[in-house]
């Protein structure tokens, strides 16, 4: 279990145990004032106001998984017991809770719902999840599949080292057996460290955003112009036009740590207006589901080398982009 951040995401946490009650002494005022100002510049959807509402829900779901990290630290006796069984069932429990509440909230605030009825994932075998990375939001898509299969056990997640600056994801998934990457990794020990958070997991899902970062027009130029020097022939059929390419590091450690694992993919539409804080608040409320699409190799079909790894998963990258090409212009 990497944990990067520790001292400043401790920082961040004391923040928001103190200051997240004051705040909301004020809240009831603010959010009045501001669906004022929505109302007075004609914007009758509350826009604002609803960004506003979002915001501080989520800073309240942090506050109470902060303070429930605390309680677990004391009940682990300063963390001395946590890798107890209970104590990682006890933080897997809070983390679906705060995960799923999230997505209530976005809900609620934002009009976001996922239509998932072209989710189908056979748990028979041990999971590689590998998902489109589009949003600041996406990241709790595959928690949120993994839900109904809680019985697997805690997902293993290959996370970018930024986001253990945020307390509740932080924390938890630092306590809990998950990875947090420089995403300009690829160096041997970081690889390492990958393989053995695999090949330590029982039937626990392995989670990886092999993209490394959100998908952008001028990201996309660049890791295509990289690709056409160092491997030609992986574009050799274009460029994709709504994904990056993978990034091969990561995905082909966990299938070494674990090479009985089958392969899960997860795509979706509608997360493109979720690319930053700005664009979400320019479209709220959002009208749309997300849909979510999954596709999966049996773990028999998986190849025993990395390369032959590759071209198998550059060619299911592929098709998910060409069913994100022919989804979005349905809605």
């Amino acid at each position: 279990m990497s944990s990067p951040h520790a001292g400043k995401r401790r920082t961040l946490a004391a923040a928001v145990v103190l200051l997240t009650p004051p705040l909301f002494v004020l809240l009831p005022v603010i959010l009045v004032l501001m669906a004022v100002v929505d109302l007075a510049i004609g914007a009758r959807r509350l826009p604002r106001a609803r960004f506003l509402g979002m915001a501080a829900h989520y800073l309240a779901l942090e506050w109470a998984g902060v303070v429930a990290a605390i309680g677990l630290w004391f009940a682990t006796g300063f963390g001395r017991e946590n890798e107890r069984p209970w104590s990682q069932a006890a933080h897997h429990h809070v983390q679906l809770w705060w995960a799923n509440s999230i997505a209530r909230a976005a809900n609620t605030w934002l009009g976001l719902r996922f239509d998932t009825s072209a989710v189908e994932v056979d748990t028979e075998k041990p999971l590689v999840i590998l998902s489109q990375h589009a949003s600041i939001l996406d990241a709790i898509i595959p928690t949120l599949l993994l839900t109904d299969s809680s019985d697997l056990g805690p997902a293993r997640h290959v996370l970018k080292r930024e986001l253990a600056l945020d307390p509740c994801l932080g924390t938890y998934g630092s306590r809990l057996r998950n990875h947090f990457v420089s995403r300009a990794g690829g160096d041997d020990a970081e690889l390492a460290c990958i393989e053995a958070l695999a090949a330590t997991a029982d039937r626990e899902p392995l989670v990886i955003f092999p993209e490394g970062t959100f998908h952008s027009p001028a990201r996309a130029l660049r890791a295509y112009s990289r690709l056409a020097t160092t491997a030609p022939e992986r574009v050799r059929d274009g460029p994709l036009g709504n994904l990056l390419p993978v990034r091969p590091g990561g995905f082909t450690a966990l299938l070494r740590g674990r090479p009985e694992s089958s392969l899960v993919f997860v795509a979706h539409v509608g997360m493109e207006s979720f690319g930053s804080l700005r664009a979400i608040a320019e479209n709220i409320p959002f009208t749309e589901p997300v849909v979510i699409r999954t596709w999966q190799t049996p773990a028999n079909d998986v190849p025993a080398t990395a390369e032959e790894q590759l071209t198998l998963v550059d060619e299911r990258w592929r098709a998910m982009d060409a069913w994100i090409t022919e989804a979005r212009p349905n809605r």
